[in-house]
C-alpha cells in the first residue's frame, strides 16, 4: 500500500506542475472535483454500512490472545466491522472540514487537491472495502481480523517492544549447544551417565 500512496503522491504532484490552480478556473474546477470525490466516498461509506448490516455476520474471531493471566477476547465481525467504519467516517468527516477551513480561510488550493485524490485512495485500499464491495475473501492474510492500524503513510504499526527491564530471549552459545550434544550422545552410548558414587560409611573409613 505505501508504494500505491506514493504513485498517487507523485501523479498528484505531476497534475499541479499541469494545472493552474491557483486561477479562478483552476480553483473553480479544485471545489469541483473536491465535492465529486467527496460525494463518491460518502456513497461508499453508506454503501459498505448497508452490506455489512445485511449481512449481519455473527462469526467471533480472536481479537486478543490470551496472555499474562488474561483470558482471550473474542468479537463478532459484524461488531468489529462497524466499530472500524465508525472510526474510518469520522477521520473522514474530520478531514473534510479540516480541509474546508484551510481552503477558505487560507486560500490552500494544493492540500485540497491532494486530499480530493486521496479520499478515494483510501476508500478502496481499506479492507471493509475489500472484503464487503470487492467480495475477497476475509481469510486472506492482509484482511483477516484484527486489523493493524495503519500509520501516516498507510504502512502497518510497528511490532509489539519488549516491556522495560523485561530481558531479551536467551540464545544458546554454539560451543555450549555443541558440547552439551556430544555429552547426550555419550551417555546414550554408555548406556546413561554414571551415577553419583556413594560416600564411604564409617566401617569403610576404619578398616582403611
Amino acid at each position: 500500500m505505501v508504494n500505491k500512496l506514493l504513485f498517487v503522491s507523485i501523479g498528484t504532484m505531476f497534475l499541479m506542475t499541469k494545472m493552474d490552480i491557483d486561477s479562478d478556473k483552476g480553483v473553480s474546477l479544485l471545489r469541483i472535483g473536491y465535492l465529486a470525490s467527496t460525494i463518491y466516498c460518502g456513497i461508499g461509506y453508506m454503501w459498505m454500512y448497508t452490506v455489512i448490516s445485511s449481512k449481519n455476520d455473527r462469526t467471533k474471531f480472536l481479537k486478543t490472545p490470551a496472555s499474562e493471566g488474561k483470558e482471550a477476547v473474542y468479537e463478532e465481525k459484524m461488531k468489529y466491522d462497524m466499530q472500524k467504519l465508525t472510526e474510518m467516517f469520522q477521520q473522514f468527516a474530520t478531514s473534510f472540514v479540516f480541509m474546508a477551513f484551510i481552503h477558505f480561510t487560507m486560500k490552500g488550493n494544493r492540500p485540497l487537491l491532494f486530499q480530493c485524490c486521496l479520499n478515494p485512495f483510501n476508500l478502496i485500499e481499506c479492507q471493509l472495502f475489500k472484503i464487503h464491495l470487492l467480495g475477497l475473501d476475509d481469510q486472506i492474510e492482509d484482511l483477516q481480523r484484527p486489523w493493524p492500524a495503519p500509520n501516516l503513510f498507510g504502512a502497518p504499526s510497528a511490532p509489539p517492544q519488549r516491556k522495560w527491564g523485561e530481558s531479551p530471549p536467551q540464545v544458546a552459545d554454539g560451543a555450549a549447544a555443541a558440547a552439551q550434544v556430544e555429552v547426550g550422545l555419550a551417555n546414550s552410548s554408555t548406556g546413561g551417565p554414571n551415577p553419583p558414587a556413594e560416600p564411604a560409611s564409617a566401617e569403610e573409613k576404619k578398616t582403611s
